[in-house]
């Protein structure tokens, strides 16, 4: 059986900010060098890791993915980089050629409008045996039905990360020095009261976002004991659910102002910080408008029905936070399916 020439696309985290770099394909070429595959790597301008672990592990480095029978990225792909063309079959370097096959989180599974043009470029007809192939890795499941790929936990550890340290200049835009600025001890301030933060599932997110705040003198408190429009007390919240059309919304633009007024009533600084991992764009939370980056976390927005009366939230929504961890997200994560991709690949060629 001919090689089928196979990809770690970096390059695809460099397009959305990120400075990810799974190290531990760098150790999969004893893997990838069998008699059905080849191993390269394309670089990016921000890297982690030397390059030089990457060659002595016995991977080519290259620009382009012109060669690549198969994209093996995280994110998908910037469209002005993305290449679907046809490429000749495994083992010719002309003659007949085959179809590419990309495997990313696509973020088109939900009919997002903003990746329509992504999914655009995989479509066609039936008949025409040049279509790309496109893998999402949402949609491989279990026979649970729960998804196998995955980087959840390590999000709930960097959004809370992240999440914990916006807030931190919200409260000093206020005057209020916080300890998660790490200039003062490790008390709240008092001037603003108590501190509430809430989650809102039980999932991998969940679990990552607790194994930080466990480290915290918190207390658990169950959202029956706490008094009406819960949102209005919180100090910040942090969306860890994911969203589908068919859910109903965690909030709607109507009561975001509605839990604003009267968190204006609390006290200071109440229900301005949300920290949005789950990145649904309009989606559990009407009012969420886009993802952000590591270099560029956070941003102040005001939906236009919001009346001038009442601030503008600042919302933590980097897309991509496990790349702020680069080295544990990628051991944890990216070795549980990268060698069961690999497997199945002389199925595609």
């Amino acid at each position: 059986m001919q090689k089928s020439q196979w990809a770690y696309d970096k390059k695809i985290h460099q397009g959305y900010g990120s400075v990810a770099a799974p190290l531990r394909l760098m150790k999969l070429p004893n893997l990838f060098s069998t008699s059905t595959s080849t191993f390269s790597f394309r670089t990016a301008t921000v890297e982690c890791f030397p390059l030089t672990n990457i060659i002595k592990a016995g991977t080519k480095l290259y620009l382009t993915l012109e060669p690549v029978h198969i994209v093996l990225g995280i994110k998908e792909t910037p469209l002005n980089e993305l290449v679907t063309s046809p490429v000749s079959a495994p083992g010719l370097r002309s003659g007949p050629s085959t179809p590419r096959t990309h495997l990313i989180f696509s973020h088109t599974t939900k009919g997002q409008p903003y990746n329509m043009e992504l999914l655009s470029r995989f479509l066609g007809s039936h008949e025409n045996p040049s279509l790309p192939r496109l893998i999402g890795y949402e949609l491989l499941v279990g026979n649970d039905g729960k998804r196998t790929v995955g980087f959840g936990w390590f999000a709930g550890v960097a959004g809370v990360l992240e999440s914990l340290s916006v807030l931190a200049h919200v409260h000093l835009e206020l005057g209020v020095a916080s300890p998660f600025l790490n200039i003062t001890d490790n008390r709240m301030p008092k001037a603003l009261g108590p501190f509430f933060i809430e989650l809102t599932r039980s999932g991998n997110v969940t679990q990552g976002c607790l194994s930080i705040l466990d480290e915290l003198p918190i207390v658990d408190v169950d959202v029956k004991d706490l008094p009406a429009l819960v949102a209005s007390y919180l100090m910040l919240f942090l969306n860890d659910v994911g969203w589908l059309p068919s859910f109903p919304r965690l909030m709607m633009n109507e009561q975001l102002a509605t839990a604003l007024t009267h968190a204006a009533e609390v006290g200071r600084a109440r229900f301005g910080v949300v920290g949005d991992i789950s990145c649904d764009i309009e989606g559990g939370l009407e009012f969420f408008p886009r993802g952000s980056t590591l270099l560029d976390p956070f941003f102040k927005h005001r939906p236009s029905s919001l009346p001038s009366r009442l601030l503008s939230m600042t919302i933590m929504s980097v897309d991509i936070p496990p790349s702020s961890l680069p080295l544990d997200a990628s051991h944890k994560s990216l070795s549980r399916w990268a060698a069961d991709l690999l497997r199945v690949s002389p199925g595609l060629y």
